[in-house]
C-alpha cells in the first residue's frame, strides 16, 4: 500500500506543462519581482497544489537569490530571503504525506500491540485522518 501511495505522490507532484500558468512565468522571466513577492507566488501555487508552478517559482527565485548575492554581497537580506524562497519550493514534494501515512502505520501497530491504547485510536490519529 505504502508502494501504491509513494507512486501515486510522486505522480502528484511531478512536473506537468497543463500546469503552467502563463502570467506568472512572464513575471518570472522579467526579473522585476521582490523576494516577498516570490514568497507570495509560491504560496498561492502551493493553495493550488500546483507542484509545476512552486518547481519553477522556486527555480526562479534560486536564480535570482544568486544574482543578487554576486552584486549585494551573499549576506544581502534580499538574497536570504530568495534563497529562502527557493528553500521553501524544494520541500514541496509530497513527503509530508508519506510521513504522514508512516506515521499512521506506526500508530496502528503500536495501539494493536498495547490493547490499552486501541480505545485511543481516534483520539490519537484523528487529526492525521483529517489532514490526509
Amino acid at each position: 500500500m505504502r508502494r501504491e501511495l509513494a507512486a501515486a505522490i510522486d505522480d502528484a507532484y511531478s512536473a506537468d506543462p497543463a500546469q503552467l500558468d502563463g502570467n506568472t512565468l512572464e513575471l518570472l522571466k522579467s526579473g522585476i519581482l521582490t523576494a516577498s513577492e516570490y514568497t507570495k507566488l509560491l504560496e498561492q501555487a502551493k493553495a493550488a497544489n500546483n507542484a509545476t508552478m512552486v518547481r519553477m517559482i522556486g527555480k526562479y527565485a534560486g536564480d535570482a537569490a544568486k544574482a543578487r548575492g554576486e552584486s549585494h554581497g551573499m549576506n544581502d537580506r534580499e538574497a536570504t530571503a530568495l534563497r529562502l524562497a527557493e528553500y521553501n519550493s524544494r520541500s514541496y514534494t509530497g513527503g509530508d504525506r508519506l510521513e504522514a501515512f508512516d506515521n499512521m502505520v506506526n500508530l496502528y501497530h503500536r495501539c494493536t500491540n498495547n490493547p490499552a491504547m486501541i480505545d485511543h485510536w481516534d483520539e490519537l490519529n484523528g487529526e492525521i485522518v483529517e489532514k490526509f
